[in-house]
């Protein structure tokens, strides 16, 4: 097993509490930093009060379990993912795989001198992004199953049922039979123009999504202003949140009482050429 001190110092770094604006080691770096301006004295002082603040961290036995429990809970969500994308039809894969690949053509345009939490954010965004598009894919693969093992003739049965209860010498029994059977036929027959909406509502949507991630690549390769890529990405979070709640709506259309939304796969930026391999 892999020595775990490395992971918790990496979080103990950028550990923000709940509340914080940013994490309270950054104002601890800065501060000495400004000082070491006037004395470069204080940043001597400084490396001993990052150290002995990374070790108080690292050493408290709460902080290294709620690490623990948080990985623990990251690699059970990744696996999820995974199984979640082995479901899905070749066509949809294709699709998810495209999607992806624009993703993390945006995550590898960062620069290495990123701030760590603008790394997570943009990460976070795009992860978010790419899961919108798994459940739609996931949604009308499920959709498409339906509508495929589901007869094409109800106008014509229909019809047929029309004109036998048209029939005034039909006895009562057989005319409530008949009259059921259309109504279920109906019934049926609403339900798979309904359905059929449905695909074309998130043929749509992810038709936007896929757009967005082709625009956030084209515009990042052409204008690699940390800035504007941060606003590009910001803007993002509006349209996720409309296709997030559209999709609760059909999760609850569907009677499902689970509205919660399943994990996001997660983006890290790909190794560059030329790094070494840990």
């Amino acid at each position: 097993m892999s020595n775990p001190l490395p992971r918790y110092v990496a979080r103990a770094f950028v550990l923000r509490p709940q509340g914080m604006l940013f994490p309270p080691n950054f104002a601890l770096i800065g501060t000495f930093a400004l000082l070491g301006v006037v004395n470069p004295g204080f940043w001597l002082l400084g490396a001993g009060a990052e150290l002995a603040y990374l070790l108080a961290v690292v050493s408290n036995a709460r902080f290294r379990a709620a690490i623990d429990r948080d990985e623990a809970g990251t690699a059970d969500a990744e696996r999820e993912v995974d199984r979640r994308v082995e479901r899905l039809s070749q066509t949809a894969r294709r699709r998810y795989d495209e999607v992806l690949e624009r993703c993390q053509a945006v995550i590898d345009a960062g620069s290495e001198d990123d701030h760590p939490e603008t790394v997570a954010h943009r990460s976070e965004v795009l992860g978010t992004l790419l899961g919108v598009a798994l459940s739609l894919l996931e949604r009308k693969d499920t959709l498409v199953a339906l509508l495929s093992g589901t007869e094409d003739d109800f106008a014509e049965k229909l019809d047929a049922l029309d004109r036998r209860l048209a029939d005034r010498e039909l006895g009562d029994e057989l005319r409530r039979s008949l009259e059921a059977q259309r109504g279920i036929i109906a019934e049926r027959a609403a339900g798979r123009r309904t359905a059929t909406d449905r695909v074309e509502a998130i043929d749509s949507e992810l038709a936007r999504i896929e757009q967005q991630a082709e625009l956030l690549r084209e515009q990042t390769v052409l204008d690699a202003d940390p800035a504007r890529l941060g606003e590009r990405i910001d803007a993002l979070t509006g349209t996720l949140r409309s296709t997030r709640d559209w999709l609760k709506e059909q999760r609850r259309l569907d009677g499902l009482v689970d509205e919660s939304e399943p994990a996001a796969p997660r983006l890290a930026a790909r190794r560059r050429a030329g790094q070494q391999s840990s």
